[in-house]
């Protein structure tokens, strides 16, 4: 499913796809991967690994979700577009996911912890919010008060921020998991020695 993320990624960046492709397909994978982390959560995993996987999967939709709402922005400032009531439900739901998704990662490093709440409290984002309410504002007229490259360059830094914060808590899951491996070895290896040894 993550590759299908990179492969709807790039489709995306290329314009191959119209938005409500990009709607169907993204929500049909991430569905998936929710479904694996839920299912991940409930089982009885290693040293609680479940838990992890599925705040690894919240931290991955923030960060496509971000990347899709900059995009959308930004082609939105370049055409000053009026939007429909249904674009704007599109917009205000992309964003929650960001948001939502963000503040649900719970099961995380206290780097990560304080680097979210950084980030959610920072003035980009804070900036990014008034950007994000004026497109709203204007969605009747189009006279957006916003340039698209200053649109995209602040979306940009902040989708590299979480970006960032998934692939260090990426990394701290690899580096669990090779060591959860270390020792269910080592217990197999005792377990045989017993063994042999009765």
């Amino acid at each position: 499913d993550l590759a299908d993320l990179e492969k709807l990624k790039k489709d995306i960046e290329g314009g191959d796809l119209s938005e409500n492709a990009v709607l169907e397909k993204y929500n049909g994978i991430i569905s998936n991967l929710m479904r694996l982390g839920t299912a991940a959560t409930n089982a009885k995993t290693a040293q609680g690994i479940g838990k992890v996987m599925n705040t690894m999967t919240m931290l991955e939709r923030a960060k496509v979700n971000a990347a899709l709402l900059r995009d959308r922005l930004t082609r939105i400032l370049k055409s000053h577009r009026v939007l429909t009531e249904d674009r704007i439900f599109c917009l205000v739901r992309i964003k929650g996911e960001v948001d939502i998704n963000l503040d649900s990662a719970l099961v995380v490093s206290d780097k990560t912890r304080e680097d979210i709440r950084k980030l959610m409290h920072g003035e980009k984002w804070k900036r990014f919010n008034t950007l994000f309410s004026n497109v709203l504002g204007h969605a009747s007229d189009g006279n957006y008060d916003e340039t698209p490259k200053f649109c995209h360059d602040l979306a940009t830094q902040l989708s590299d921020q979480i970006t960032a914060i998934t692939l260090y808590e990426l990394e701290l899951l690899r580096k669990r998991t090779l060591r959860i491996q270390s020792e269910s070895e080592k217990i197999i290896w005792v377990s045989l020695i017993a063994l042999l040894l009765l």
